[in-house]
């Protein structure tokens, strides 16, 4: 009667999934419970013929393992049925190109804006957590993108202290104190 298992049913497992594949409808000679496709509804089986079809409530599916109808989420079904099947959606790649183009060395020099100051600084002083959008690698690109508008004294106030106006001298010569 009820409770013995043909061994049958535990070949094949090996395919790495725990997932119990149910019959559609009743298996031949079976008597007792059986779900549809989709397990949300199921039919009582006499030797294998349908004598009854059941539907189960809503968030319910009917549950093999117990026999009648239980929480969705506690059971595995796995009819060949295409409309409980998993649609898989492409994944797409999570990697967007928000970073500027030029990666930030976290551990050289950062420019900042100060906004007191109306200037960008580099003296390793910003504020911890500052978001990414504020740091810079350079005077330019913080002045331009965040001061714009002073972008002149933005960027002088960073440049080297040199006494001689920049466009007068050519740079690089090693100038005497």
């Amino acid at each position: 009667g009820e409770g013995e298992e043909e061994g049958e049913h535990d070949e094949g497992k090996d395919e790495g999934s725990p997932r119990i594949v149910v019959p559609d409808g009743c298996p031949p000679d079976h008597t007792g419970y059986a779900p549809k496709a989709g397990c949300t509804k199921y039919v009582y089986c006499v030797s294998g013929k349908e004598s009854g079809l059941f539907t189960c409530g809503a968030g319910t599916l009917f549950d093999t393992k117990v026999g009648y109808c239980n929480w969705k989420d506690s059971v595995e079904c796995a009819t060949s049925s295409p409309s409980n099947a998993p649609t898989l959606s492409p994944i797409m790649p999570t990697t967007s190109p928000t970073e500027s183009p030029t990666e930030l060395d976290m551990n050289g020099v950062l420019y900042y804006p100060n906004f007191m100051k109306g200037v960008c600084v580099n003296d390793g002083k910003q504020p911890p957590g500052i978001s990414k959008q504020f740091l810079f690698s350079s005077a330019h690109g913080c002045c331009s993108a965040i001061f714009a508008s002073n972008y002149e004294k933005c960027v002088e106030f960073t440049a080297p202290k040199v006494t001689e106006v920049p466009s007068a001298a050519p740079s690089g010569g090693g100038e005497k104190e």
